[in-house]
């Protein structure tokens, strides 16, 4: 795969290469594993194509955009000797070492809602950890690192502490008085969530949120909406509350398109798409559009649905596909955001040193307030 030394015509202050060992086709070959109703006729001649040196790039790939579980049980599901057991090996490894990680993040998220739900403080469970549960057919599917928890900002605070008394401890505070007052962050506005929280190395950390975006991506997000239409749930017979499906396809657009520009990796679009389809009978497309104009978060919305709908597959209504083409910033948007969300860590990160937070915002033409 190769990519131009710009970003929607953004020039950047020196060339930017890919691994050369990342190509197009093996690019292909991974959202191919990654889509629902793949072509396993197609994946098959493809895999037989593929050279030692590729078939490592393809392990190594999967690992760095933390798919491992979707692609190994892909794979699974192809004939026997269809797939090398060089690739199946290392891949059965990782996948076996994050269920081992997600079994333990499990425990350690009953433990803190038994605590919270002792002391009656409401919380929602966001993303990785709802999505595990709700979305995908085994846990371990949904890679996770964190615990992510919504709270009320009034009682965000009081959350903090009884987490702190299982035991965890501040992790690489942002700033060095939160750590004796953590209040500071939720009277200053300070991003979105408390400082983390790790109990020990091989356990997650815990973010706890009392809202979903920082205060300059806001525009006119409103919470209230998001605890009203929340639904109630149990973790491991533990109460609860989540998203409801639009609002959590709204926060997973929001993260992936403001948040980060787009800079995440697959995840996040893998997450949009599974979403949709276990919740499709259900989803009010027309209510979550209304939601994305109403808090200014349409354009984010749109193109992170129409990275969704290229790179997965997705099924988007008539009026919903219309409203994207009509704030699609350039033809070839979709292409060059797609080479960027399929980028090595590494290489995504030597493209935010040299590609400006205001250059990225121009490129990407979104405007974060209205």
């Amino acid at each position: 795969m190769t990519m131009t030394a710009s970003l929607s015509g953004i020039p950047l202050s020196r060339p930017f290469v890919p691994n050369p060992m990342i190509t197009a086709s093996l690019d292909e070959i991974l959202l191919s594993l990654l889509r629902l109703n793949p072509d396993p006729v197609a994946q098959q001649t493809a895999l037989a194509h593929l050279s030692a040196a590729e078939g490592d790039a393809l392990v190594a790939k999967a690992v760095d955009q933390r798919v491992v579980g979707l692609v190994y049980q892909a794979l699974q599901s192809l004939p026997e000797g269809a797939v090398p057991e060089t690739i199946l090996s290392p891949l059965r490894a990782s996948s076996q070492q994050v269920a081992r990680f997600t079994l333990a993040l499990v425990r350690e998220l009953k433990a803190i809602l038994s605590t919270l739900n002792a002391a009656d403080i409401p919380v929602i469970v966001l993303k990785g950890s709802h999505l595990a549960q709700s979305v995908y057919p085994q846990l371990h599917l949904r890679q996770m690192g964190d615990i992510d928890l919504l709270v009320p900002q009034d009682r965000v605070v009081q959350a903090y502490e009884r987490i702190q008394n299982l035991g965890y401890e501040v992790y690489h505070p942002y700033l060095d008085d939160v750590v004796e007052a953590p209040a500071v962050l939720v009277s200053q506005n300070h991003g979105h969530h408390l400082t983390p929280l790790r109990k020990a190395p091989e356990l997650p950390l815990v973010e706890l949120h009392w809202t979903l975006c920082d205060a300059d991506e806001a525009a006119d997000f409103n919470l209230e909406e998001i605890w009203q239409r929340s639904v109630p749930t149990t973790f491991l017979g533990e109460s609860a509350r989540v998203l409801a499906p639009e609002d959590l396809i709204l926060h997973l657009c929001h993260h992936a398109a403001y948040h980060h520009q787009f800079d995440m990796g697959v995840q996040g679009i893998v997450d949009i798409s599974r979403i949709v389809d276990r919740f499709q009978a259900q989803m009010d497309w027309n209510a979550l559009q209304r939601t994305a104009e109403a808090w200014g978060w349409q354009r984010g919305v749109y193109l992170t649905l129409a990275l969704t709908e290229a790179m997965m597959g997705l099924p988007l209504p008539a009026q919903m596909a219309q409203s994207i083409q009509a704030i699609m910033p350039s033809p070839d948007f979709i292409a060059q955001t797609q080479a960027l969300l399929l980028e090595s860590k590494t290489a995504r990160q030597t493209l935010a040193q040299v590609l400006s937070q205001e250059a990225a915002d121009q490129a990407l033409r979104l405007n974060l307030i209205q």
